[in-house]
């Protein structure tokens, strides 16, 4: 479902600060799919220049959405070789939205804060990051690596896949699976000086309605961030009909374990590996437990902090993408095949601590005792206990402590802890991903179902035709409009509140702007729409978004309503 939106006669011309792209190669042929990274040097030979654009060439589908984003090293770091695979070694300069455009074809990003680097930095390395579209770039052959015009000189370059392991959607750049020579494709779009124009943007923002996720995760991709936020938190899942109502809440603490004891029996599949790390135990229950879609007699305990209802070892070891069951991986998480609840992390029962079972009347309670994360040891040790409650169906996850330090594992970058659940076989990935430290409660559903999603394409540049696409619909004849409101919304206002639409549907555009609605999204492919009268002039105009669709055979339209994310946007003359 369309909307065709001409921006023509919608304002003035306005002469922009001229630009110097440096541009390499648009001609692949090789690259990666999405989370790719391709790498730099890069010196700049004037005081200053403003980056405010980039292209890039992306082997993903046309019009598939992403983002971009471009890293620096740190002061004294002349080149990206030997800071790949650290994390700590890089400075997030900018982030934009992209479509892909094709093979071979410029995919523009936009940031909507330039930056600025000068001579004074030095050589640097520098990352360009590819979240949700894959890169594409030529091989260098000692011909074709370097690139200068009077502003920049630019070596390429090397490029990376997204860990296989602690993947956020393709978003872990930094690791050891590096392919050199390498050769970016793309252009460098700036200003000579301390500023540039803003280009125009398109973006995605906030949740759309709508739709149902069987499962969740939350993933810290270090100890660091882990200890913080799981430390003293729990988590309860109470069965709902079809899935889980989660909680996240403060803990009370543990179920005490001091009687409890340790597992023994470990099994393994991993070559080399002793008897008792990276394995799991088949722990028969007194009373079975019913979980969504069967009742367990036993449940399968994996010392890396997994628990299911039938073993998912094999899957972990050899899901595509090159998986370990000790490597956390939300791309494993939502595709193993069988319903399992998680706090995956590399941990070493080997050089301390244990894993502790009891049942306590109808709980049955798995505790991890003092356990350091793989090659920590003592004192950097975490406990943590998973309880299932046969008579409820209740799952509680909760943290007693977990340890700040870790060791860095190469293949991470970190050493990620990944929190989840999700029930077995392959699941929709969730739009957004939880924040197990913040007090919330949501549901979980199945049969899942996407999102009220809307899009735009291409950006709306000055005099441009802009493409609304409204996807995910659902009901039986859906029917909705299309808002915009030239003020910055209060974002995620929910409807609920004032008994309009289903449940998690919110407001993502400002009433008191309002300047629509002005399109309807009729049931058909395509509607044009003259906008010539929104406004006189939308150049330099930042205005949002957003689509409203009810079921037109609905009893009641009102709740029937579902409220897509929104859409923040700019025009300008490039």
């Amino acid at each position: 479902m369309k909307a065709l939106t001409t921006l023509l006669g919608l304002g003035l011309a306005s002469a922009l600060t001229a630009q110097s792209p440096l541009t390499t190669l648009f001609t692949g042929p090789n690259g990666l799919a999405g989370g790719g990274v391709v790498f730099i040097n890069m010196t700049v030979n004037v005081p200053a220049i403003t980056v405010n654009r980039i292209d890039v060439n992306s082997n993903s589908t046309v019009g598939t959405q992403g983002r971009v984003r471009v890293w620096q090293t740190n002061v004294g770091l002349q080149f990206w070789s030997g800071s790949e695979s650290n994390a700590a070694n890089w400075q997030l300069l900018g982030e934009g939205a992209v479509i892909a455009a094709g093979n071979d074809q410029p995919s523009t990003v936009c940031f909507q804060t330039p930056f600025t680097l000068t001579s004074a930095m030095g050589p640097r390395g520098y990352a360009i990051e590819h979240i949700g579209i894959g890169p594409r770039y030529t091989n260098g052959n000692g011909l074709n690596q370097v690139y200068n015009n009077a502003e920049i000189s630019l070596n390429a370059g090397a490029a990376g896949g997204a860990s296989p392991y602690a993947d956020t959607g393709g978003n872990n750049p930094f690791w050891t699976g590096i392919n050199n020579p390498r050769v970016f494709n793309g252009s460098i779009h700036y200003t000579v000086g301390s500023s540039a124009p803003v280009c125009s943007f398109s973006e995605r923002f906030g949740p759309g309605c709508g739709g149902s996720f069987g499962s969740f995760f939350d993933l810290n991709l270090t100890p660091a961030l882990a200890s913080p936020r799981l430390t003293g938190r729990q988590i309860t899942m109470a069965p709902n009909g079809s899935e889980y109502t989660v909680l996240c809440a403060p803990s009370p603490g543990l179920v005490p374990y001091a009687s409890a004891l340790p597992l023994t029996g470990w099994a393994t599949t991993i070559a080399g590996a002793t008897a008792t790390d990276d394995g799991e135990v088949v722990v028969p229950l007194t009373t079975p437990f019913p979980y969504p879609g069967g009742v367990a007699t036993s449940l399968v305990v994996h010392n890396g902090g997994m628990i299911s209802v039938a073993s998912n070892m094999s899957f972990l070891d050899t899901f595509p993408g090159g998986g370990d069951d000790w490597a956390p991986s939300v791309t494993a998480l939502l595709a193993a095949p069988n319903t399992a609840w998680y706090s995956w992390h590399d941990m070493d029962i080997t050089a301390t601590g244990e894993v502790r079972f009891e049942e306590i009347g109808t709980l049955a309670v798995f505790t991890w005792v003092g356990v350091p994360s793989f090659g920590g040891g003592a004192p950097n040790l975490s406990t943590f206990q998973f309880t299932f409650d046969s008579a409820s169906g209740v799952v509680t996850m909760a943290w007693e402590t977990v340890e700040a330090v870790g060791v860095p594992n190469p293949l991470y970058s970190g050493n990620p802890w990944l929190v989840g659940y999700s029930p077995g076989g392959a699941s929709l990935r969730p739009e957004f991903e939880t924040d197990v430290s913040v007090n919330q409660v949501f549901d979980l559903a199945t049969p899942e179902a996407n999102h009220l999603l809307l899009t735009a394409e291409p950006r709306p540049t000055f005099g441009s035709t802009i493409n609304y696409s409204v996807a995910n619909l659902s009901g039986i004849f859906p029917y909705g409009l299309l808002f915009f409101s030239v003020l910055n919304p209060s974002p995620n206002f929910p409807l609920a509140f004032v008994g309009i639409g289903q449940p998690g549907c919110v407001l993502n555009h400002d009433l008191g702007g309002q300047i629509g609605p002005f399109n309807f999204l009729a049931p058909g492919p395509v509607l044009s729409v003259d906008t010539n009268t929104v406004t006189p002039s939308m150049l330099g105009l930042d205005f949002w978004g957003q689509a409203a669709v009810v079921d037109l055979l609905a009893p009641n339209l009102l709740s029937s309503l579902t409220s897509s994310n929104g859409l923040h946007q700019r025009v300008e003359n490039n």
